[in-house]
């Protein structure tokens, strides 16, 4: 069962449930192999809104999978216009996303699964739910009692992992450690390995000034943190090079010149992806004890329930998912 992916349907006010299914409308998702932890009741909804025609599978047990239809085992049994409004933030949905996302990490730890695609899940809904998560990799994290994580970002062969996430600029001279980098770089240097087959990936790890500080003139970072860090993994026999000024390690990347790249911050590390691939981008958790995606956008309210969601990364991350159990 662990060559099975694990899909949980997001917030149900928000585009995750939009998404699945217009997958599925395109012949993207292996129906023998995946399930869908949800809401028959929501899908259904969306669904009949959209025209989609998606036949859809209602399942008590995993042995119930069906070759034509979606399978979906339903965790709650929301009312749309009831329970929640769409596209507006709601306390059930919070509620909902928490026993989708808990009973997935929970089917997969006992071995039923050895793949989760997360569809997007709104913060905001989860503190009103009353749980006070930053976001679905720390929760992740926490329910598989996962130490070391970290958040690489991917599309096609760019593959960026972050040091600091969501933090102001201002605060990420301080926030960065030696250790950090070397976690993180330890992180994407195994999974490359490990998934991508690599006998010795090559690591870049950026600047965080630039030009690299140009000598302690931008600042001291390089030299007091950046430096030492690459030669820390250097002597663990780890192929690291760094500083590297983001302005040119993005080329190098592409080029191949590195497999993947260490970024200091988000915005450093994001701004190549999502402009290279705005639409295809994947978030890959790094460190769990199984495969995590998920696509590379949030809840979208703002769009939700007019059909105008694109699914494409949804389905890239699906791709992913599946091709790391193959």
């Amino acid at each position: 069962m662990v060559g099975r992916v694990v899909v949980t349907m997001g917030d149900p006010a928000g585009i995750g449930p939009e998404i699945i299914l217009k997958s599925a409308k395109l012949g993207a998702i292996d129906f023998t192999r995946t399930v869908i932890l949800g809401d028959f009741n929501v899908l259904s909804f969306y669904n009949e809104l959209y025209s989609l025609g998606v036949v859809l599978n209602r399942i008590e047990d995993l042995d119930e999978l069906r070759s034509d239809s979606i399978n979906i085992l339903s965790l709650t049994e929301l009312e749309v216009g009831k329970d929640f409004d769409v596209g507006r933030t709601n306390q059930h949905c919070g509620e909902a996303c928490m026993k989708y996302i808990e009973t997935a990490v929970d089917l997969i730890m006992r071995g039923y699964f050895g793949a989760l695609v997360t569809a997007p899940i709104s913060k905001k809904a989860l503190h009103l739910a009353g749980y006070n998560w930053p976001g679905h990799t720390e929760l992740i994290a926490k329910l598989s009692r996962t130490r070391r994580f970290a958040m690489m970002l991917t599309v096609e062969n760019l593959r960026v992992v972050l040091v600091t996430t969501h933090i102001a600029l201002r605060d990420v001279p301080n926030s960065i450690s030696e250790d950090g980098i070397v976690e993180k770089a330890i992180l994407l240097h195994d999974f490359l390995k490990k998934h991508m087959k690599m006998e010795k990936p090559k690591i870049g790890i950026l600047a965080l000034n630039p030009h690299a500080g140009e000598g302690g003139a931008f600042g001291e970072e390089e030299m007091r943190i950046i430096k030492p860090a690459v030669s820390k993994l250097r002597n663990m026999g780890i192929l690291a090079e760094g500083p590297i000024p983001s302005d040119v390690a993005f080329y190098m990347h592409r080029i191949g010149k590195i497999d993947g790249v260490v970024a200091m911050y988000h915005d450093q590390g994001l701004i190549p992806v999502k402009f290279y691939g705005f639409d295809r981008g994947v978030n890959v958790t790094l460190g769990l004890p199984f495969i995590r995606t998920s696509p590379d956008h949030g809840t979208a309210f703002d769009i939700a329930g007019q059909n105008t969601a694109n699914p494409r990364s949804f389905i890239e991350a699906y791709k992913l998912a599946l091709s790391l159990l193959d």
